[in-house]
């Protein structure tokens, strides 16, 4: 009973110490994403604040499991332990990460957009798109001046559109002001698994209903079934690696999925199956959801089997 209050304890600090400080890393991010020359920095721009907690509540629930599984090496799993680790999934995904969904949904609607989705960039800046070079002119009603580089081009005084506005924050992706991200000199970066791809389809399936949303809970019964490798070998430190190993596999694999990377498999060799067209009226990607179960009965099957095997050594 001691360690299953310990572990409830351990989740609620970690938690809100994890919101606390994702909330001021990512509030900060964003500030420094949104920069532009010559405007004022306004340091956690209640926005931002707002949109880095709620991510960082949400990302936190898909990370319940292999947290909690890592303390629980620690401090050998027991079966009040154990109960309190299930009980504690159940909360997270069925509890916790709706109402955070619900909440976010709501405090979206309730505070207006950062100036970064309205109006324009500074005046008084040069600023280059592909071969033409586009300055707003200070103190005027929204022109801008449109210089065409091209060996054909010239120049010409045109009033603001979004258009000009957008184009320049594209192609300054992912910061929104170019001129910023020409002085951070960033690279490209691969970004193996994208939580908010997740969440977001986490947020349709809550909205489409309960069997779409049970769908998507097949990540959280995959990511919850890293407890079975808690004590799957005698060396703690090789148990934790095999907890994260397998849960970045998980994400890995739900994040391709969403971002289409298994498609064309899924064209050619699933979509006509039965069973897949009955599953896709009542839940998004079936094949996703039924390779997050058999992974779940896999890692589960494996820990029982393990289980069985170090009752029968320690009883010989």
């Amino acid at each position: 009973m001691k360690r299953a209050l310990d572990l409830i304890l351990h989740f609620l600090f970690i938690y809100f110490a994890g919101i606390l400080a994702g909330t001021v890393i990512g509030s900060l991010y964003l500030d420094v994403l949104n920069l532009s020359a010559g405007n004022e920095y306004h340091i956690f721009s209640m926005s931002h604040v707002v949109r880095a907690a709620f991510f960082s509540a949400e990302v936190l629930v898909f990370m319940t499991g292999p947290f909690l599984s890592y303390y629980s090496v620690r401090r050998n799993a027991s079966i009040w332990g154990s109960s309190a680790y299930i009980l504690l999934v159940l909360v997270s995904w069925l509890c916790i990460f709706p109402l955070v969904l619900k909440l976010e949904s709501f405090a979206a609607s309730g505070i207006a957009d950062y100036e970064e989705t309205s109006g324009r960039l500074s005046e008084g800046y040069f600023r280059r798109s592909g071969d033409k070079i586009i300055y707003f002119i200070e103190g005027t009603d929204g022109s801008a001046l449109v210089i065409d580089t091209s060996a054909v081009g010239g120049a010409e005084v045109t009033e603001f559109s979004e258009g000009l506005d957008f184009i320049l924050s594209e192609q300054a992706s992912p910061f929104r002001d170019p001129l910023i991200k020409e002085s951070f000199k960033t690279e490209r970066t691969l970004r193996l698994i994208d939580f908010g791809g997740i969440i977001e389809h986490g947020r349709n399936a809550l909205q489409k209903g309960l069997p779409f949303f049970l769908g998507f809970l097949s990540l959280a019964l995959a990511l919850a079934s890293v407890f079975a490798f808690v004590r799957f070998f005698s060396w703690r430190l090789v148990n934790v690696c095999i907890i994260f190993v397998a849960a970045f596999l998980v994400l890995l694999t739900n994040s391709a999925c969403y971002s289409g990377f298994f498609d064309g498999f899924i064209r050619n060799y699933i979509a006509d199956n039965r069973l897949y067209v009955i599953l896709s009226d009542f839940i998004d990607e079936p094949f996703l959801c039924i390779v997050n179960v058999l992974t779940a009965f896999v890692f589960m099957i494996a820990g029982i089997i393990n289980l069985i095997h170090r009752k029968r050594i320690s009883g010989r």
